[in-house]
Order: C-alpha cells, then sequence, then structure tokens
C-alpha cells in the first residue's frame, strides 16, 4: 500500500487553476456552440458555380421550400380531405409563405392528373402519394422545422403517412446530428481518456494536469476561432476532440520521460522534469509542425469549410502544443514532490515499456506489411463518387424521406437559365416549340426526375 501525503501545490499549479477558471469564463460567455449548416455551406463566397446561383436566384427568386409526401389511398375523398386539412394548417404558421397541394392548386385530383404541371409537382410517379409543398419564409430552420415536424405528428396515421424532405429540413437535422456528435464525442474523449490515464499512470496530479491541459486547449481553441468569425459546422464542430487528443500525445511522452529521469536521479531533485521536457521537445516539436503544415495546406483548397478547418487546426495545432509545455509541468513536478514525501520513493506507472532497440519485431512487421498488402485489394472498391443520398444512414428518417421523393421525382433541384440566341421571345411559337423540346430531352435523361419549365 502506498500512502501519498497531501501537499500545497506549486505555484505553477495554482496559476493552471486560475487561468483554467479564465479561460472556462471566457468560453461559456463568448463561445456559441450551436453548429451552423447553410444550404450552401461547402461553397466559397468567391466560387464561379455559387456566384453563378446567386445570380440566377435574383433574376429568377424562390422562397425556401420543405416538401411533405403524404403516402395513402390519393384516390378517396377522406384522403383529400386530410390534405386540405394539413394544408391548411401548414399554411396557418406566420413563417409559411404559400402551400401547393392537391386542394390549394387544381381543384380535385382529376384536374391534377391532367395538368402536365401539377402531375409532375404534386403526384408522386408511383401514384401512391402525392406531395405537398410548403414555402416559408427566409426564417431559421429550427424555427420552423419543429412546427412542421409536430403537425406531423398530428396528422399521420396508418392510411396517411408522411414524410418530410427539403434542404431547409435536411439542414436542420444535420445541425441537430451536429449537435449531439459533438456532445457524445467531447464527453467520450474526457471519460474515456480520463480512466485511461489513470489506469496506466495511477497518479491524480498526472491525471489532473493533462485533463486541466487538454480541457484548457480545446477551449482556448474554440473562444479564438469564435473572434475570428469560425462558427463550429459540419467539419469543426469536432475541433475540440482533435484539439484533446493534440494536446494529451506530447504529455505522455513527457511523462515516460520525466520517470527516466527520475529513475535517474530521484524525484526530489530538481532539475527533472526539465529534463524530461529536453528529452521530449524536439520529437513534438516536429511532430507538431507536420500537423501544423497539414492543416495549413487546406487553406488553399475552394471549399470554405475546409479553409476554416485548416485556420482552426492550425491554431488548434499550436494552443495543443504550448499547453502541454507550459500547463503540464508544473503538475509534473507536484507529483514528483508527493512521490518523494510518500513510502516509494518511484513514481507510480502501470505500465512498463521496453526500448524496441531490444527487441527483433520481425514478425509485427512482416505481419503488418501483409495486412497493408491485402487491404490494399480493396483500393478500387472505394467509392470516389459517392451520390447524396449515401452520406446519411440507411433507415434513418432524413434518408427515408429523401430517397421517397428522389425517386418519385427528384431531390436535388438544377437550375437552368434559357435564352434564344437570336433574342426570340419564348411566347412565339417557334421559341415555345424549342424550349418544350429541350424540356422533352432533359427529362428523358436517367438522372432526371420531374422538370417544370415554361411551355409545361
Amino acid at each position: 500500500m502506498i500512502k501519498k501525503t497531501f501537499l500545497r501545490p506549486p505555484l505553477p499549479v495554482i496559476l493552471a487553476g486560475l487561468f483554467t477558471a479564465a479561460c472556462l469564463t471566457l468560453f461559456f460567455k463568448q463561445v456559441d456552440m450551436k453548429p451552423r449548416v447553410e444550404e450552401n455551406f461547402f461553397f466559397s463566397s468567391e466560387d464561379p458555380q455559387f456566384k453563378a446561383d446567386r445570380m440566377i436566384s435574383e433574376i429568377f427568386p424562390q422562397p425556401p421550400q420543405i416538401i411533405l409526401s403524404a403516402r395513402g389511398p390519393i384516390e378517396s375523398p377522406e384522403y383529400f380531405q386530410r390534405i386540405h386539412a394539413l394544408s391548411e394548417k401548414l399554411a396557418s404558421f406566420p413563417e409559411v409563405f404559400s402551400v401547393q397541394s392537391l386542394s390549394h392548386g387544381p381543384e380535385d385530383l382529376k384536374d391534377a392528373l391532367k395538368s402536365p404541371l401539377w402531375k409532375r409537382i404534386l403526384v408522386s410517379q408511383d401514384g401512391e402519394s402525392s406531395f405537398v409543398s410548403v414555402f416559408i419564409e427566409d426564417v431559421p430552420a429550427e424555427v420552423i422545422v419543429p412546427k412542421i415536424e409536430a403537425v406531423r405528428e398530428e396528422f399521420e396515421g396508418p392510411d396517411f403517412q408522411l414524410m418530410i424532405s427539403g434542404a431547409p429540413y435536411i439542414i436542420e437535422l444535420i445541425r441537430r446530428n451536429l449537435a449531439r456528435d459533438l456532445q457524445i464525442f467531447s464527453l467520450a474523449a474526457f471519460v474515456i481518456f480520463g480512466i485511461m490515464l489513470f489506469f496506466i499512470f495511477r497518479a491524480p496530479g498526472i491525471l489532473l494536469g493533462m485533463l486541466i491541459s487538454c480541457l484548457n486547449a480545446s477551449a482556448l481553441t474554440l473562444v479564438l476561432t469564435q473572434f475570428l468569425h469560425i462558427e463550429v459546422g459540419p467539419l469543426t464542430a469536432n475541433l475540440s476532440t482533435i484539439v484533446f487528443v493534440l494536446t494529451l500525445s506530447p504529455m505522455v511522452f513527457i511523462t515516460f520521460n520525466w520517470r527516466k529521469a527520475v529513475k535517474e536521479a530521484g524525484p526530489d531533485k530538481k532539475g527533472v522534469v526539465k529534463e524530461a521536457l529536453r528529452r521530449t521537445f524536439g520529437a513534438s516539436f516536429w511532430s507538431m509542425a507536420t500537423t501544423f503544415v497539414g492543416f495549413a495546406s487546406l487553406l488553399f483548397v475552394a471549399a470554405t469549410p475546409l479553409r476554416q478547418l485548416g485556420i482552426a487546426g492550425s491554431l488548434g495545432t499550436f494552443i495543443a502544443f504550448c499547453s502541454a509545455y507550459i500547463l503540464y509541468p508544473g503538475f509534473l513536478q507536484w507529483e514528483g514532490v508527493i512521490a518523494a514525501k510518500s513510502e516509494k520513493i518511484e513514481p507510480p506507472l502501470k505500465m512498463s515499456i521496453e526500448p524496441v532497440s531490444k527487441k527483433r519485431p520481425t514478425g509485427v512487421v512482416m505481419g503488418l506489411f501483409v495486412a497493408t498488402a491485402v487491404a490494399a485489394l480493396g483500393l478500387w472498391r472505394v467509392n470516389t463518387d459517392p451520390d447524396l443520398i449515401s452520406y446519411f444512414k440507411k433507415g434513418s428518417e432524413l434518408r427515408r424521406g429523401l430517397e421517397y421523393i428522389d425517386e418519385n421525382g427528384g431531390s436535388s433541384p438544377l437550375k437552368l437559365v434559357v435564352s434564344d440566341t437570336q433574342e426570340r421571345k419564348f411566347n412565339t411559337g417557334e421559341g415555345y416549340q424549342r424550349l418544350l423540346k429541350l424540356h422533352m430531352a432533359l427529362e428523358e435523361h436517367p438522372s432526371v426526375g420531374n422538370a417544370v419549365s415554361l411551355p409545361i
């Protein structure tokens, strides 16, 4: 049984505690951890495609749209009555601009089936459901989506199954998943690594120092990224976990080198911690430098989220390195003094690592080589151009609605602006026929579901 003597923390530990309190206070006051996801979140404002899309939206403005698919016996009067009640309920929301459905547009189902326009917009290709298009004002998706979800719960039944899709709905569900993942991964990193570190070192001082250093590095990185107007997004949602691990890595090696220095000189001898830092600094510095350059290389890509990840990752890498070498050594010094005053002089460490040079790991190397070669055979099966739906979990509510609407009309709208090369108007016979011919050619393409144009 090792008897530990509690000693008053040295000044570096006290200062680290005060810095932690200040850093967390600033974090809770300044950092908004709510993920931000926008419809065009992956494009840079300078991207030519993004500029073209914005120009088209200015010429032909269209409010954001949420689509509800109502599956059931569409020819029955009861179905039409429920569609009418559903449409009226949706239209009553102040955030809703207008609603299109079988009861809000055509006179009835027969009128919709006769109309080339309404048939494409409101009736599914399998004839088993109809669509309710909800055009909303320019409001955050997190405001209107919960209301529409509540309406779905109210109207859904065995003969009236509702699925939701549309860009605002997809964005809101992505935001929710990011927020959930952020909480889970941050908590899991803190708990799992904390348990592992305590199991390895069995030293409360070392554990406390590592967790405080990691916590400060993660919090300070998020504070500084907020000042740089980098919000929590699809790629930066797990930034705190990344910085946590980057901070932990050099501290593990510092601790092992400290243990080796203690064996050579004793835990209470001055300069032991400095010696451990000296032995570790070179390798960990170049490790930090390569990671920093890796993140910095993302600054040269066009996609805005990747550039933001490059800035935040580079900043977090540097902060993690500084935190490990500035905040953590004081805790090592404290733990060394406690170990020296206890009955056991050698500092606690339950894991023994022998130098690799003492062994001949030929079998391990060959095994890794064979495993790498076998894994490389699967490279040809990697899908380098996945479709939109494959990014979402199979069987999830988001994917079910997106898949059904995609199969029965299309899920990703593509806008084409057409002008006659001879400046003829489309209300003339020849201009109309040429535009109609283009429309029919587009609908015959296997990747196109429905198309809506002026002739239709």
